[in-house]
C-alpha cells in the first residue's frame, strides 16, 4: 500500500439544524485513532431554517459544502458518508440529484444513516406545533417546507424512495449502503 491512503475520509453529514459534533458521540474522536480522516459538514452554516427553503435548497448546500471539502476532487476521490437524521435524506436526495445519469459515478462508498426519516418523522409535527412558531417572534422560523417534506408519507419522501429504488442505488458497484434505526429519540 506503499504511496496510496491507507484509510479514506468520513464526511460526518450533521442535520439541518446541528451546529454541534455532540449527535455523533464519541464516534469521531475514535475513528481518528483509527486513522481515518473526518470532515464534518454542518448544513446549518450552508442554509438557514427561513420557511420559504426546502429540502432541494439542503441538497444544494450539500453540494456547495462539499466543493468547499474536496473542489475539483469531487467525484474523483471516493469518501464514506456517516449521516444523523436530515442528514440521511440530504445525502440520499444528492445522490438523485447529481448522480443519478452517472453511472458507477458515485463518490460515496459507504453511506451510514444513523436514525434517517425515510419515511417521515413524527418530529416534523413537533416542529410545527405553535410554541415552535413562538421562535419566529425573535426571528428563528422553523422552517416549514423543510418539516413539510420531513412528514410521514410526504411526497417528498415518496419521490426520493421511488427513485432511489427505480435507479437501483442501493444496487449500484462499490455503493454500500446502512441504517441504523432504534426505538426511541
Amino acid at each position: 500500500m506503499e504511496g496510496k491512503e491507507k484509510f479514506m475520509d468520513i464526511v460526518l453529514v450533521h442535520g439541518y439544524n446541528v451546529t454541534s459534533t455532540k449527535t455523533y458521540g464519541n464516534l469521531a474522536v475514535r475513528l481518528k485513532k483509527l486513522g481515518y480522516k473526518i470532515k464534518n459538514v454542518y448544513l446549518s452554516k450552508y442554509i438557514t431554517l427561513d420557511d420559504d427553503l426546502d429540502l432541494k435548497d439542503i441538497v444544494r448546500a450539500f453540494q456547495a459544502a462539499l466543493v468547499d471539502l474536496y473542489g475539483a476532487q469531487l467525484g474523483k476521490k471516493k469518501f464514506a458518508c456517516v449521516t444523523h437524521s436530515t442528514g440521511g435524506v440530504v445525502v440520499r436526495s444528492w445522490i438523485d440529484r447529481y448522480y443519478s445519469q452517472r453511472s458507477g459515478a458515485i463518490p460515496i462508498s459507504h453511506l451510514i444513516m444513523l436514525a434517517p426519516p425515510g419515511h417521515g418523522s413524527r418530529l416534523s409535527s413537533l416542529g410545527k406545533s405553535r410554541l415552535s412558531r413562538l421562535r419566529s417572534l425573535w426571528g428563528v422560523e422553523p422552517g416549514l417546507r423543510i418539516l413539510d417534506a420531513l412528514e410521514l408519507g410526504s411526497q417528498f419522501l415518496w419521490d426520493l424512495n421511488s427513485a432511489w429504488m427505480g435507479k437501483k442505488f442501493h444496487k449500484a458497484a462499490g455503493f454500500y449502503t446502512f441504517v441504523i434505526a432504534g426505538q426511541w429519540i
